[in-house]
C-alpha cells in the first residue's frame, strides 16, 4: 500500500504603484492519498482534497472552502496479444462560498456547489502499446 499526504499554504501579494494593496491571494490545501494493489491486475485507492482560499484587495472571489473525495479502480485483463484495460473512479466536490452580508448571502447560497462525477473508460489495446500495473506504480 502507498499513502501520502501534502500540505500547501501559498500566499501572495500585489502592491499598486501608489503603494496601496491591490490583491492579496492566500491558498491553504490539505491531500491525502492510499492506493493498493489488490490483485495481479487490480489497483484501488481513495484520494481527498480540502482548500481553504481568500482573496482581498481589487478581487471579489469570495473566502472559499472545497472538500474534495474521489475513490478509483484500476483493472487489466490480457487476451493473447490484446489488453483489456478498464477503470472506474467516482468523485464528490462541495464548494463553499464564506461572505456574511445580505446582499452578497443571496448570492453565495446560488454558488454553493455539490459535484458528483462517475466515469468508467475501458480501452481494447495491442501488448506492446499498453501500460501495465505492476508493484513498481507503489513504490
Amino acid at each position: 500500500m502507498k499513502v501520502q499526504s501534502a500540505f500547501t499554504n501559498y500566499k501572495h501579494r500585489e502592491i499598486e504603484s501608489n503603494g496601496s494593496l491591490g490583491v492579496r491571494f492566500s491558498v491553504l490545501t490539505y491531500n491525502f492519498s492510499a492506493m493498493a494493489h489488490l490483485f495481479d491486475n487490480v489497483i484501488a485507492g481513495v484520494w481527498g482534497e480540502y482548500r481553504d482560499h481568500s482573496t482581498s484587495g481589487f478581487y471579489w472571489t469570495p473566502l472559499t472552502r472545497e472538500f474534495a473525495v474521489a475513490g478509483y479502480y484500476v483493472t487489466q485483463q490480457q487476451f493473447n496479444r490484446l489488453f483489456l484495460q478498464g477503470a472506474f473512479r467516482y468523485d464528490y466536490r462541495r464548494t463553499e462560498p464564506l461572505t456574511s452580508g445580505t446582499v452578497i448571502q443571496s448570492y453565495v447560497q446560488e454558488q454553493l456547489k455539490n459535484v458528483s462525477i462517475m466515469v468508467c473508460p475501458y480501452l481494447l489495446l495491442p501488448s506492446t502499446t499498453c501500460w501495465r500495473i505492476s508493484e513498481q506504480e507503489l513504490q
